[in-house]
Formats: C-alpha cells, sequence, structure tokens
C-alpha cells in the first residue's frame, strides 16, 4: 500500500497526535466482537472524544492509514470491507512508519 504519510498532518494534527489517534484505534479495533460498521463508528468516535478531538482530523489520520489516500468511500464502511486482520496491519504499519 502506497501512501503519503504527510497527508495525515492537516490542520494543526503532529506526529504525537497521529500516533495517539492510531493506537488507541488500534486498540479499540482489536477488541471488538464483531467487525461491523456500527462497532467500529462506535470504538472510532470513542477515540475522538477521549483524545479530545473532532472527528474530522482524527479520522483524516485514519483514512491515510488504513487507505492511503485522503478521500474514500465511507470511512466505517470501507474498514469493515477491508476486514479486521487487513486494518490492523495498515494501522500497526502507518504507526512504524511515522516514527
Amino acid at each position: 500500500l502506497k501512501r503519503d504519510m504527510n497527508a495525515m498532518f492537516q490542520k494543526g494534527m503532529d506526529v504525537a497526535r497521529a500516533r495517539a489517534i492510531l493506537t488507541q484505534s488500534k486498540t479499540r479495533l482489536e477488541r471488538l466482537t464483531e467487525f461491523s460498521v456500527a462497532q467500529i463508528d462506535e470504538a472510532l468516535r470513542a477515540v475522538a472524544v477521549e483524545l479530545k478531538l473532532k472527528p474530522g482530523p482524527a479520522f483524516a489520520v485514519l483514512r491515510v492509514a488504513v487507505t492511503g489516500k485522503t478521500v474514500t468511500p465511507p470511512l466505517f464502511e470501507s474498514f469493515a470491507i477491508l476486514g479486521r486482520d487487513r486494518v490492523l496491519s495498515r494501522i500497526a504499519e502507518a504507526v512504524a512508519l511515522i516514527g
């Protein structure tokens, strides 16, 4: 997967925040009993709330990490279609790439 990691860092987003979004999202997604749109939505919105971020910037980081693009079909649906293993693997790769 080819990603423009710099695309994550828009609107005041920095490496530390992006890393926190990715690691907390990965942890929450790993715990899901079912990798459904509803559960993914709930988990990722909770991460934004915990980190005191608006959902848009937080989801932008995840979108680039998982899809490699800044614009995609609906995020939660994309994650559900890609599947748990692929999504978690791509988030882990993105964490490594941003250092």
